[in-house]
């Protein structure tokens, strides 16, 4: 209980995540489906540090790198890490699909009784929510201005023939 309890005062704050004392016990004296709620939650939180520090990393590389004139090896470099990352997103939605569509995640929330761990859980669902509303608006966001920069492309074609076909008239 005393391990639990230090997790709980040093090392879960950061990662925005308490277990509750009730569950503590219940896991301290290994009731069945006690833990499982609890290590996904605290997967998911772990992975998410973890994403949110690779960002940062990889959004202060870019920064270095702006000003610098680029090599055919930084590009090819590059592509090859925009690869990567474009694989992890498929990757991570492949989980996210594959976590909803489990019951299990849900049963076993449900079979807890703690209502604290049914609050965290719907917590976290209300913010996986609220990232993902972020994600779309985003999303809308380069749509349009994709299809500015395309309404551009058009009209500067369109005036490019008109020139073409005053000069050859």
């Amino acid at each position: 209980m005393g391990n639990w309890n230090l997790l709980n005062r040093k090392v879960f704050p950061k990662l925005d995540f308490y277990v509750p004392e009730g569950m503590l016990s219940r896991i301290v004296l290994s009731s069945p489906g006690a833990i499982e709620p609890v290590l996904n939650t605290l997967r998911k939180k772990i992975e998410k540090k973890l994403a949110d520090i690779e960002s940062k990393k990889l959004s202060l590389e870019v920064l270095d790198t702006r000003n610098l004139e680029l090599t055919h090896e930084d590009l090819h470099l590059a592509e090859t890490r925009i690869l990567a990352q474009l694989a992890q997103m498929k990757v991570d939605e492949e989980n996210i699909q594959r976590t909803m569509n489990q019951d299990l995640v849900v049963e076993s929330c449900y079979k807890v009784k703690d209502p604290m761990i049914l609050r965290q859980f719907l917590l976290e669902k209300d913010q996986t929510i609220l990232n993902f509303q972020e994600i779309v608006k985003i999303l809308q966001t380069k749509v349009e201005k994709l299809e500015r920069l395309v309404q551009l492309k058009d009209t500067r074609i369109e005036e490019l023939t008109k020139k073409n076909a005053f000069f050859h008239v």
